[in-house]
C-alpha cells in the first residue's frame, strides 16, 4: 500500500480530520447562505457546507483522484481499517527488526 493508499485507509476507517476555512459566498449574499469550506490534509477530500440564514444545511465533498472506489474494487469499512492498521503493524515489524539489528 502506497502512502496515497493509507492515507485514504486511514480517513475512511478513523474518519477526516477536517480544517476549517473562513466562511466564503456561495449562491451571492442576496440568496442568504454561506459556505463553510473545510479540507483534510490527510487525504486532500475538500468539503464545502453550505448553511442558510434558517439553519438549513447542504454538504459538497470533493475526493482526490483514487479515493472512491467503484464495483469489485468498493471495500467495506472494516476492510479499509484492516488495510490501514496492517500498514502499521508493518512499520512495527520494520521497527523491530531495525532494532534487534543494532543491538
Amino acid at each position: 500500500m502506497n502512502q496515497i493508499e493509507r492515507a485514504f485507509a486511514e480517513c475512511r476507517s478513523l474518519g477526516h480530520e477536517w480544517h476549517k476555512g473562513k466562511p466564503i459566498a456561495t449562491d451571492g449574499i442576496e440568496w442568504g447562505s454561506i459556505g463553510i469550506p473545510s479540507m483534510c490534509p490527510n487525504c486532500g477530500t475538500e468539503k464545502v457546507r453550505t448553511i442558510t440564514r434558517s439553519g438549513e444545511s447542504k454538504t459538497r465533498y470533493d475526493y482526490p483522484d483514487g479515493y472512491s472506489r467503484h464495483g469489485e474494487d468498493v471495500l467495506s469499512v472494516k476492510e479499509w481499517r484492516h488495510a490501514y492498521i496492517e500498514t502499521i503493524f508493518e512499520s512495527f515489524e520494520r521497527q523491530a527488526k531495525r532494532q534487534r539489528k543494532a543491538s
